[in-house]
């Protein structure tokens, strides 16, 4: 929001940094105030962070602070393993190692040494390597400060550089551990398993690359700590010996249950310690929506539910995809604290049928919603990591093969092959200055034309898109040439017009013409295109075609033209679209994205939740045949709660 002058200054001010390699010294000094430990916000700086992805330096184990990974990935790696533990009927060891002062223990001179092999010699890493130098920190607590203290070691937290270079600090924990045994690791939290029929081999090879961990740390200047790391076995048979692994001639003790990403595991994966500790970490955020839920000045229901989602169901389905395999009681347990929640925010009666607080609160209940979560991640994982889910939830590929979605039809998500800042491609959307309410097509043309004149050398090409409620089709047409694809019915029309712009890019890049211009009428679609630093799907693929072109000298414009006002190749582009919808010659490409899959599945699970609610037998169900939520507009917490009450059929006069 700065103005230009400002801007000015600001540019100048950083370029000097660059250049010299040298942060202002105040910039250096800061005040650490002590917060609770799960109050993190933490991200990762886009350059530094780009290099190490394209160049597969991070290791594949490593989940965390990266792109596209998450906490669930490396849960469901080791729930995985543990599945194919008891299918085969083997016993598996895992280690749970504890990193102490990670941040704060880490060796910069360490760090300096790897970035030197990355980035070799240049501005930037003696950008870094001034940023890690010469830094001083005091505390702050109850408005008093300490003394000021030199920060000699570890990464200055709250930076957004120090995620990555911590990251390049532990990137090489992963190659202590060879197999058969394998690793784990989101940033600080690191473990490992082996697993076999045989609990002396399991001793042998964890004991073996516990040492290696040892000697790994006493180059790298991380600590372990023996006390707080511990050691699960997992098996179904009885009578197993403890493993003893020693770490810094201290044994590891051994428990029932390890705690890995806010997840227990137990020895038999039932999951009922995790049920225990969701309850007990929910209950007290469960008093206080009985406080603020008071039928007579308590809050409206939407603001309830907003608390109750982001209080309790955020903590309950975290994880979700892996326990909703306990037993049914262990499941219920932890579904009432879900329903309790919902119940006191629409202030219905605790006799209320449970399907019936769902309905009247919007949601769907806790089977479905688990259910729904699942074949989100099952879907992520796919298209962002081109993993597919282990085989223990062939269910869900089943259940998405039924509903019409096709995993090897999704896109799969790809790296930038240039940074963003480097590129700089022509892009006109000036003609969306010009409101469509206010400007006849005659005045669009008039400004198209001269527009054109800018492009005289330029070879025209026109895209255009069309869905109907079950097929999706795209055209494009260059001179005399018509190409005409039909795409999954699960793509949006939004998918479909950024397809048919990347289907025109690989048709110029194959024409003999050095340059043309392509013209689409999504906005959206275009947009999205000129964010490079946070493009999605299409849009990155789109981005790394426009890449290869100015590698072959050729120039490409994209621009921007409304539909439907007598452009004749515009025109054309969207007859041939709406052909290829019905044809049935037209060849079928892929192109899904996790956006249109997410919508479809969305729509999966709202259908589900409709067909599970009209087979109730409730007096809400008689007169609401809907799972949308009936928004009470306008009235008070009281009038509000007697209403619901009225609906469901249970209030003081009948119960």
């Amino acid at each position: 929001n700065f103005g230009p002058n400002t801007l000015k200054l600001m540019l100048a001010l950083f370029n000097r940094i660059f250049t010299e390699g040298s942060w202002p010294i105040t910039w250096k000094k800061g005040t650490i105030i002590p917060i609770s430990k799960n109050e993190k916000d933490k991200f990762n700086p886009e350059g530094l962070t780009w290099l190490l992805e394209k160049d597969k330096y991070l290791s594949k184990q490593q989940c965390g602070f990266r792109r596209n990974k998450s906490t669930i990935d490396t849960l469901t790696h080791i729930n995985h393993e543990v599945n194919q533990t008891f299918k085969n009927k083997q016993i598996m060891g895992l280690v749970n190692l504890d990193i102490s002062k990670a941040y704060d223990s880490t060796w910069r001179h360490n760090i300096l040494v790897k970035l030197n092999q990355i980035l070799c010699k240049g501005k930037i890493l003696n950008l870094i390597t001034n940023f890690l130098i010469d830094r001083h920190f005091k505390v702050k607590a109850n408005n008093h400060y300490s003394e000021e203290f030199i920060q000699e070691n570890g990464v200055p937290q709250g930076s957004a550089l120090s995620v990555t270079l911590f990251l390049i600090a532990i990137n090489d924990i992963t190659k202590s551990c060879s197999p058969p045994v394998k690793c784990n690791l989101f940033a600080d939290d690191f473990s490992y398993s082996c697993r076999s029929n045989n609990i002396s081999s399991i001793q042998k090879f964890l004991q073996t690359t516990t040492d290696n961990l040892t000697e790994w740390a006493n180059k790298t200047g991380f600590k372990f700590s023996p006390t707080k790391s511990n050691i699960i076995i997992f098996t179904k048979k009885r009578n197993v010996s403890e493993l003893i692994i020693i770490l810094d001639n201290t044994p590891i003790p051994t428990e029932e249950s390890v705690k890995i990403l806010g997840i227990f595991f137990d020895r038999r994966l039932t999951w009922a310690t995790h049920i225990r500790y969701l309850k007990t970490s929910t209950s007290q955020t469960l008093n206080i929506l009985k406080i603020l839920s008071h039928t007579s000045w308590g809050g409206d229901s939407s603001t309830l539910i907003k608390i109750h989602k982001a209080t309790i169901q955020s903590k309950i389905y975290y994880g979700s995809n892996l326990y909703k395999t306990a037993s049914r009681s262990n499941l219920n347990a932890i579904d009432s604290t879900n329903n309790t929640g919902l119940r006191l925010a629409i202030g219905a009666f605790r006799s209320s049928p449970i399907y019936s607080i769902y309905n009247t609160a919007g949601v769907p209940i806790p089977e479905i919603k688990r259910n729904d979560l699942s074949l989100k991640y099952m879907v992520r994982s796919y298209i962002c990591n081109n993993l597919p889910l282990p085989s223990e939830n062939s269910d869900l590929y089943d259940e998405l093969g039924k509903n019409g979605i096709i995993m090897d039809q999704s896109m799969t998500r790809e790296q930038l092959s240039s940074p963003a800042w480097t590129s700089s491609f022509d892009i006109n959307t000036e003609l969306s200055s010009f409101l469509k309410q206010q400007t006849t097509p005659e005045i669009y043309r008039r400004h198209f034309q001269s527009v054109l004149e800018n492009y005289r050398d330029y070879q025209e090409v026109y895209t255009d898109a069309s869905k109907t409620q079950d097929q999706v089709g795209i055209s494009i047409i260059l001179r005399n040439q018509n190409v005409t694809l039909k795409l999954p019915n699960t793509c949006s029309i939004y998918t479909a017009e950024a397809i048919a712009i990347l289907e025109a890019i690989k048709t110029t890049l194959d024409d003999e013409h050095p340059n043309h211009i392509i013209f689409s009428d999504s906005l959206g679609a275009l947009n999205s295109i000129k964010n490079q630093f946070k493009p999605g799907e299409i849009a990155t693929k789109i981005l790394n075609k426009l890449n290869v072109a100015l590698r072959k000298n050729k120039q490409i414009t994209l621009m921007w033209v409304p539909g439907h006002i007598g452009i004749e190749g515009n025109e054309l582009a969207d007859k041939h679209a709406k052909l290829a919808v019905t044809s049935s010659v037209c060849k079928t490409i892929f192109g899904s994205t996790y956006n249109d899959l997410k919508r479809y599945i969305n729509d999966i699970t709202n259908t589900r939740w409709l067909n599970t609610w009209k087979q109730q037998n409730t007096k809400l169900n008689r007169i609401k045949s809907s799972t949308f939520r009936w928004i009470n507009s306008s009235l008070n917490r009281k009038e509000e709660s007697v209403l619901n009450r009225l609906r469901i059929g249970h209030t003081r006069l009948t119960h």
